[in-house]
């Protein structure tokens, strides 16, 4: 029984530290793509804010959290950015609404979400440079 136990407890560990792998590779694989919402081309914007569309369908606390704190921590970036992050959170939570599924969010991520949106509504209009 005791080697059970071990085999078992080495299952659960490899388990974790897959998981915590996972969860690496898709923060640093979102944020790459929220980076890349920044690029000249519009179809490769366009491609890019899908894929994140698509990512936020399956895991859509994870995706929207990463593109909340993105906006939070680069203040200072430009118009056409920010509004591409903003436009991908908001298809998100519209595909969620047309779903009828149940925003899988807590009160902190509500908090943070609501914070980075009175943010970007009281944006003073000189750092506007472009509206969109």
């Amino acid at each position: 029984c005791n080697l059970m136990d071990q085999q078992n407890s080495v299952e659960s560990k490899a388990v974790q530290l897959l998981d915590t792998f996972s969860t690496e590779r898709f923060v640093a694989l979102t944020i790459a793509l929220i980076d890349t919402l920044a690029d000249k081309n519009e179809k490769v914007r366009d491609s890019v804010a899908q894929s994140i569309v698509d990512t936020g369908k399956k895991l859509p606390q994870n995706t929207v959290l990463l593109c909340t704190n993105y906006l939070k921590k680069h203040q200072k970036l430009p118009d056409t950015h920010r509004a591409s992050i903003l436009r991908v959170i908001e298809r998100i939570f519209t595909y969620l609404q047309q779903q009828n599924a149940e925003v899988p969010f807590d009160s902190a991520s509500f908090e943070l979400l609501t914070h980075v949106a009175v943010s970007e509504l009281t944006v003073p209009k000189v750092m506007h440079r472009r509206t969109i």
